[in-house]
């Protein structure tokens, strides 16, 4: 394979002056490197993403399930993200415990990460609660992120192993929670 792609590059730039082929080598390199070192980032950055968007998207689409069966009859919140799902379904779920806890606030605290990756670069905001609140997530789960230097938010693959995980199930929990609502009392 090596003898096949040195081929091909020496044909390449056969005739090239010696400053171009140093400039191609560089940009090749330059691209063999940030394969190498930024698409895992890049990638795990895309799975958080994905997973999150994933439960948020599920959660909402149970909302308008109960909603459509009449189970809940007050009207659907305009935006159905996680607080707006709260607030939906909070006042007619009666369960014990709420299954709006553990797994739930580790979802929320990770929302904060999530939006960071989506909308501000994969780059930490040190400003406000957000901030505050990444900083706890960050001690409550450490080892699998990090904030670096330049501010970027650096993931390792647990990290996405346990967003699945806790997504699952909070998901499993406000499904097992919503299906009061469709028995009937004796």
């Amino acid at each position: 394979m090596w003898k096949k792609f040195s081929g091909k590059h020496d044909k390449l730039i056969a005739g090239w002056p010696e400053d171009a082929i140093a400039d191609y080598i560089d940009h090749i390199y330059d691209d063999i490197a940030m394969l190498r070192d930024e698409s895992p980032q890049l990638l795990r950055h895309a799975h958080c993403m994905i997973v999150y968007g994933t439960f948020e998207n599920s959660i909402g689409s149970l909302c308008r399930v109960v909603h459509l069966d009449g189970k809940i009859t007050k009207p659907l919140p305009n935006s159905l993200h996680m607080s707006d799902v709260k607030g939906y379904l909070r006042p007619h779920i009666k369960t014990q415990p709420t299954p709006f806890a553990k797994d739930w606030d580790w979802m929320d605290e990770f929302r904060i990460i999530r939006n960071w990756m989506a909308h501000n670069g994969g780059k930490v905001q040190q400003d406000g609660d957000n901030w505050v609140n990444a900083k706890k997530f960050r001690r409550r789960n450490r080892g699998l992120i990090k904030f670096a230097r330049f501010d970027e938010i650096i993931v390792e693959e647990e990290l996405v192993d346990r967003a699945l995980e806790k997504a699952t199930r909070a998901t499993t929990t406000i499904e097992k929670a919503v299906e009061c609502l469709y028995v009937k009392p004796k």
